[in-house]
């Protein structure tokens, strides 16, 4: 999968995080709880899904 040499670091740091064996584990994982608080509470798809407020961390 292509992504931003930030985007791969960040993954890293999760996999080892949580313990899994593949990157593609953590994905599933990180996109089904999203999906899963988005059910429950739809306000938070504003902040989940902000670039602008990414984008303000990374300074």
């Amino acid at each position: 999968m292509d992504m931003y040499q930030g985007t791969r670091e960040a993954l890293a740091r999760i996999v080892e995080a949580g313990g899994f064996e593949q990157p593609a584990e953590a994905l599933t994982v990180l996109i089904h709880n999203a999906d899963n608080e988005i059910q429950r509470d739809m306000s938070q798809i504003d902040v989940l899904l902000n670039v602008a407020r990414l984008r303000e961390t990374k300074r």
